[in-house]
């Protein structure tokens, strides 16, 4: 609220959103969300070389539904490090206040246990082609949620040192 608003000639999806959104968070991101697949997969067996056509990764082989389920996962979890980051463009969310919007963490509460019951629950595990993965797969994806907000904390201080 200390900035003047946006001027309306301002284009709302502008050039420096656009970088911070795909180029930099987005990349952030996607190397959690892909580490996490690489992670299962290789727990299970897989490693560089394999070819497409092994019998691991036929479709709807357990194999291939927890590599499925682990991108997936990696989604909610890294977007649940994306609401926090991005609460605003550039003041920290330390000033703002980390618990000053109670709404996200029931959003967020939502979004994970929903997740869960995509994961956990046979009826719909047959609908998404999901399949359970233990406790360790959540904590491996959520130890990417720091350093995506710690890499936007970084970057609005840098951003307010500049302006």
């Amino acid at each position: 609220m200390a900035r003047p608003p946006r001027p309306r000639s301002e284009k709302l999806l502008n050039g420096p959103t656009l970088l911070r959104g795909y180029c930099f968070l987005g990349l952030l991101l996607s190397v959690g969300g892909m580490f996490g697949y690489f992670w299962q997969l290789s727990r299970r067996g897989w490693h560089w070389g394999v070819t497409g056509a092994d019998p691991l990764f036929a479709p709807g082989t357990l194999f291939q539904r927890e590599g499925a389920t682990m991108v997936f996962l990696g989604i909610i979890i890294m977007q649940v490090a994306n609401v926090f980051a991005c609460r605003t463009e550039r003041a920290s969310v330390f000033t703002v206040g980390f618990f000053s919007n109670r709404l996200v963490f029931a959003g967020i509460a939502f979004e994970l246990v929903f997740a869960a019951v995509l994961i956990y629950v046979p009826f719909f595990q047959k609908i998404f082609g999901t399949a359970p993965v233990g406790w360790e797969c959540w904590m491996v994806l959520f130890l990417f949620t720091p350093l995506v907000f710690l890499a936007e904390e970084g970057r609005k201080a840098w951003v307010r040192r500049r302006a």
